[in-house]
Parts: C-alpha cells; sequence; structure tokens
C-alpha cells in the first residue's frame, strides 16, 4: 500500500506544477499579446496622421495640378505589414484592428480612393484638376 501512495502522490505534485506551468504561461502570453497590440495601434494612429497630414499639407499648393506624394512610414508595425484605404476618409488597418481619422471635410471637394498594402512603397496621387485624391 506504501507504494501506490508514492505514485499517487507523484501524479499529483506533476499535475499540480504542470497547472501551475500553464497559468503562468498563458498570463505571459496575454500580456505580450496586449502590449504587442497597444503598441501597434499607437503606430497605425501616427502612421494615419502622418499620411492625411501630407495630404492636407499638399492642398495649399494652389498651382499645383499633378502630385505625387511619398509618405515616409514604416513599412511594418512589430512584424505585421499593414493596409491603407482612403474612402470617405484615411483608414490604416492591421491585424484585427482598424484606425480612422476625419477627413476634415476633404470629401466634399475631392473624390477620394484607394487601397495599398504596406508590402509597396505608398504613393499618394493628387490631381487638382479633376479633383481626385488616389492611393497607388
Amino acid at each position: 500500500m506504501k507504494g501506490q501512495s508514492y505514485i499517487i502522490e507523484y501524479i499529483l505534485m506533476f499535475g499540480i506544477a504542470f497547472l501551475i506551468f500553464s497559468t503562468i504561461s498563458y498570463i505571459f502570453y496575454k500580456q505580450t499579446d496586449y502590449i504587442s497590440s497597444r503598441m501597434g495601434m499607437g503606430t497605425a494612429k501616427i502612421i494615419n496622421r502622418a499620411v492625411a497630414g501630407d495630404m492636407i499639407k499638399i492642398f495649399t499648393c494652389k498651382s499645383c495640378s499633378y502630385i505625387e506624394l511619398y509618405p515616409d512610414v514604416p513599412q511594418k508595425i512589430g512584424n505585421n505589414f499593414y493596409n491603407i484605404t482612403i474612402e470617405n476618409n484615411v483608414t490604416v488597418k492591421i491585424l484585427r484592428y482598424q484606425i480612422n481619422t476625419t477627413s476634415l471635410n476633404i470629401d466634399k471637394t475631392f473624390d477620394l480612393s484607394g487601397n495599398i498594402n504596406s508590402n509597396k512603397k505608398i504613393k499618394v496621387e493628387i490631381n487638382n484638376i479633376t479633383k481626385s485624391i488616389k492611393v497607388v
């Protein structure tokens, strides 16, 4: 009977140790995921504001008819590519998150269109003659 109690004791100790290890691993995983998503959201907001800000700066040029703009933004956020869409506003999508910015009523005077993934060089085309803005 003494040998059986040792076996049961070892099985219980192994189960408890495995449970503690699994719990600690899950906590570290969730903490890492939370921190990376917060940093990704912050970077996406900065990219969003940079693209919208560059577009707004171009509108001050009244004599310019066609402008190609290459925003200086990073190619990746963390280890992930992101997507920039311009339709009624500037939208940056990364993984399951989406960051929108107001277009400051640009969509009332300009036709906004375009969608690009950040694995390519981002180019914004502004045509003051046809009143259109495209992301290519």
